[in-house]
């Protein structure tokens, strides 16, 4: 009579597989006929299939590790190899622990495990040697991929406007035409922020696969003006790959491409005007009296001589002020008065001295914390796309490598946000003194 139980647990790492019938149920019909010669009675299958030995997050594993802690202890849990647990040393043993905790007594067809000091040995031997040949084809895989990289071919999401035909990539003709007009316009200086693009008519139109329009954010904008992969070149700094010519046809010219990514980097830059501020130092400080709105600074040319004016330039229908202009000597004249009356008392000064020292230790304190904290931010997310990386790198399955890449991206934005607009604390070192000289002298 069978009075032992136990359940199956099988593993295979790439969808193909799957979809071609290799290795799940040749596990299973292992592990069925083990359970048989055992007297193991089986009374529930657990399986993963597409999914990576260094993977924890499996569903099924999972819904083992809950099946086990509801059941009566010293369920036998029947593996084919201890590769199909996994194959990281660490993980391994994190498992086997787990599983342990939960009730369960690990059986392995093809690896007899005694439980002596012998078994330990060799246990220790095999997932060694698992661990082993996963991080070998892992390099084999990147090198692979490298090499692919290397040549022109690109291996990773097509970005909108291309599409994959035959592992290359393609002119996307659905959105092809609105990239190429979103590039034109923008050069053309249609648009002059993120904001503006994404509000066009043109990048409301673009959609997804499923026919779906993007959600569109600054970031997914700023990643389409400046993706090299639209006039044919490969760029993947990560591994060190940087103006590689595609085997793929681009879709924006190289002179376009060139005129984007200087206007972005000259985007939002001012324009100022020609007039000094050595001979309208108020410029930019005055505003009309009458209608609020900024006085504008300019010369006027007379009979024999230039004069100058600071001038409300309101229609009169806003603004009754008269006269408009007023003479440039006679403003700051009239200014250098208030100043004189705006003297602060050595009391006062006193009083300010102190809030000033206050603001600034407390000011200075907090921002040394945040630059701190985005320091440690910062190592986290390289951590952190490294892992997600290797993931890229270990993966097998389409759409795992497409999640994980948008992973990496939305780290690299992370990352960028960080690193070009730092917190720095000594910039506040001027800020005491500057508000103490003009309360001195304003």
């Amino acid at each position: 009579m069978i009075e032992k139980e136990g359940v199956i647990y099988t593993r295979v790492s790439s969808h193909k597989q799957v979809l071609e019938g290799n290795g799940l149920d040749s596990q299973y019909s292992s592990c069925r006929t083990f359970a048989k010669n055992k007297n193991i009675e089986i009374i529930n299958n657990f399986e993963d299939g597409g999914f990576s030995g260094a993977n924890t997050e499996r569903p099924g594993l999972i819904q083992l590790l809950d099946f086990l802690k509801k059941s009566p202890e010293n369920t036998y849990v029947i593996i084919d190899d201890i590769s199909r647990l996994s194959r990281d040393t660490h993980e391994y043993f994190a498992l086997r622990q787990l599983i342990g905790a939960s009730g369960g007594i690990l059986l392995f067809v093809k690896n007899d495990l005694a439980a002596t000091p012998q078994g330990e040995f060799f246990e220790l031997i095999q997932i060694g040697v698992a661990d082993y040949e996963r991080k070998i084809n892992k390099e084999r895989v990147k090198s692979r991929m490298y090499e692919t990289l290397k040549n022109g071919r690109w291996l990773f999401t097509a970005p909108v406007g291309l599409k994959y035909k035959d592992k290359l990539l393609i002119e996307d003709e659905q959105n092809s035409h609105l990239i190429k007009k979103i590039y034109k316009d923008f050069s053309n200086g249609k648009y002059f922020t993120y904001r503006e693009v994404k509000d066009s008519q043109d990048a409301r139109s673009l959609t997804n696969r499923n026919g779906k329009p993007f959600k569109l954010k600054d970031d997914f904008i700023k990643r389409l003006l400046s993706n090299p992969l639209y006039k044919g070149v490969i760029h993947y700094p990560e591994w060190g790959l940087d103006d590689i010519n595609g085997i793929h046809s681009g879709i924006i010219s190289e002179e376009l491409f060139q005129k984007v990514q200087i206007r972005l980097k000259n985007k939002g830059s001012k324009k100022h005007t020609r007039i000094g501020l050595d001979e309208f130092p108020l410029k930019g400080n005055l505003v009309c009296g009458t209608c609020n709105k900024m006085m504008v600074a300019s010369p006027s040319k007379g009979r024999n001589d230039y004069y100058y004016y600071y001038r409300c330039n309101s229609k009169s229908i806003i603004c009754n002020a008269s006269p408009k202009s007023q003479g440039r000597q006679k403003m700051h004249d009239q200014f250098l008065k208030l100043l004189n009356k705006a003297r602060i008392s050595p009391q006062v000064l006193k009083a300010a001295d102190a809030i000033f020292e206050d603001t600034f230790t407390r000011n200075n304190n907090h921002l040394k914390g945040i630059e701190e904290s985005n320091t440690l931010k910062l190592k986290s997310l390289y951590l952190e796309k490294n892992r997600q990386l290797e993931r890229i790198v270990s993966s097998k399955n389409d759409e795992t490598i497409k999640a994980l890449e948008r992973n990496v991206g939305e780290l690299n934005d992370q990352i960028n946000a960080l690193e070009t607009s730092p917190v720095k604390s000594h910039e506040l070192a001027g800020f005491k003194l500057t508000g103490q000289e003009i309360l001195t002298n304003p």
